[in-house]
Formats: structure tokens, sequence, C-alpha cells
């Protein structure tokens, strides 16, 4: 299921929802499941290879921006409940592509 929120699309798929966006030539991707610390909504920058039939997104780890932006501890792993957490991180949108700019933008001087 695809839904499109004000801000941006996201879609459900096997016990997770994700979102994604680019920012300067990164890609991000805004993933919710379920973790060991209940449900959680991470922002993950990497790059985006779609030359492949599948495409692939890679990200090199500690190198790359990774934060998370929501976690639900005590919430079970229904639909409802991810995409509640997931509109979470969503409503930081703004917050989350300033990071990731100030991200690259301190790595690159």
């Amino acid at each position: 299921m695809t839904t499109t929120t004000t801000t941006l699309e996201y879609k459900v798929t096997k016990g997770q929802v994700k979102s994604s966006f680019d920012v300067g030539n990164k890609h991000v991707e805004i993933c919710t499941y379920k973790s060991h610390k209940g449900l959680a909504s991470y922002a993950q920058a990497g790059e985006l290879d779609l030359s492949g039939n599948l495409g692939s997104f890679s990200f090199m780890m500690f190198g790359d921006y990774s934060k998370t932006w929501a976690i639900s501890p005590k919430a079970r792993a229904t639909e409802k409940n991810l995409i509640a957490t997931h509109l979470e991180a969503l409503s930081k949108l703004e917050e989350i592509k300033a990071e990731v700019k100030a991200f690259y933008e301190k790595e690159n001087n």
C-alpha cells in the first residue's frame, strides 16, 4: 500500500514502512520497523543506483548520515502503529533534511 501525506509518500510492506527523498546528491530513506527498542523510525543517507534491474541503495557505515527519529517502545508491530510511528518521524522532515545537508556540508569542509 502506498499513501501520500502532505509532506511525503510512504509505502507499507512486510512489517515496515518506508519513505525516501533526495538531499543534494544523497538519497535518504526513512524506515520504520520493529526493533529491539520497540517500533523505531530511522533515517539513513546513501547512494541510490538505479542502473540494475532492481536498483540498489548503499551507504558507508559510520560514514554516511544515520539517526533514529522516532521510537514507540511499547507498541505492537501492527500496521496502524507502524504508520503512526512513521508519521511521527515524517513530521520532522524539514529538520531531517537540514541535518542531512549540514552533515555533508561539514564533511566537505
